[in-house]
């Protein structure tokens, strides 16, 4: 949202498919098919990465991308109550011709993003092609209570049941 107008953008509405669009990531991911992504136990491997792709701040919204990222990956490397880190993922994106990538997926300060090492060729791409994967799968049940705003101390509870994912 705009802050002086008010007005919602293109941006929040699309959930970073406009950037996506604009930059030409995703016409360029949508040439890759080969790709794989596994998830790494290791969270320094995240040293290094930033923010590739902001998604979204819509709690439901990033309940239902946790509970796809549960579904293909497991339980997170890293997760606290704290709202401005409540999970980490470290995924390793590999390709046919055996290259690869650091991507990772978090919440954070910004809401729910997918990062990696954007200065590396595709490294945008597999962001891309990584949130379109997770878009496709139903997300696993779970629930976390107690999740802290840092600014404010409210807490809330998110999660999915039954594919259908909530905020309480």
């Amino acid at each position: 949202m705009d802050p002086v107008t008010g007005e919602i953008t293109r941006k929040y509405i699309l959930n970073g498919e406009l950037e996506s669009i604009e930059n030409g990531v995703k016409a360029s991911a949508s040439q890759i098919t080969d790709v794989t992504f596994s998830k790494m136990n290791d969270l320094s491997h995240s040293n290094g990465t930033s923010k590739l792709l902001s998604v979204t701040t819509d709690l439901k919204e990033i309940a239902k991308y946790r509970g796809s990222l549960i579904a293909l990956f497991g339980n997170p490397i890293q997760e606290t109550v704290n709202s401005e880190n409540a999970f980490d993922y470290v995924i390793q994106a590999q390709r046919s011709d055996g290259s690869k990538w650091i991507i990772t997926a978090y919440q954070g300060p910004s809401g729910f993003a997918i990062g990696g090492t954007g200065e590396i060729e595709l490294s945008h791409e597999l962001a891309y092609i990584l949130k379109e994967r997770l878009s496709a799968t139903a997300p696993s049940d779970f629930e976390k209570r107690d999740i802290r705003y840092v600014d404010s101390g409210d807490t809330y509870i998110y999660g999915c049941r039954n594919g259908e994912c909530y905020v309480e």
